[in-house]
């Protein structure tokens, strides 16, 4: 991957961030539509590890090293957004900039600080 799209870079953030999740707490926290797409992209690319979780048919997702170095990498530039701050909360540098059609959204149960 030359240059990861922002949705799924910034999808690998969230993991980076919240450390181990399934792909429906993932959806249901920050709403991106398509998020299994690019949960598979992540783990085909070697910056996520998928596996499922016992007596469920969830599989949970964490970063690998991979990921957390382009995370880590990408800090400086990462365009704004809501993102989980170490207490737990949602920040946003920025008012939501969702419209209609695009790929993906934030979800709106976001408080902002």
């Amino acid at each position: 991957m030359n240059e990861m799209p922002s949705d799924v870079l910034r999808l690998l953030t969230l993991l980076v961030d919240s450390g181990p999740m399934s792909g429906k707490s993932l959806f249901e926290l920050v709403g991106f539509q398509h998020v299994n797409g690019k949960l598979d992209r992540l783990v085909r690319e070697g910056f996520a590890a998928g596996a499922l979780v016992a007596g469920s048919r969830l599989r949970e997702f964490s970063a690998t090293e991979k990921g957390l170095r382009v995370v880590a990498a990408s800090k400086g530039v990462r365009a704004s957004g809501k993102v989980i701050s170490p207490g737990g909360t949602y920040r946003s540098d920025a008012p939501p900039t969702w419209r209609p059609g695009q790929d993906d959204f934030m979800a709106v149960k976001s408080r902002y600080d």
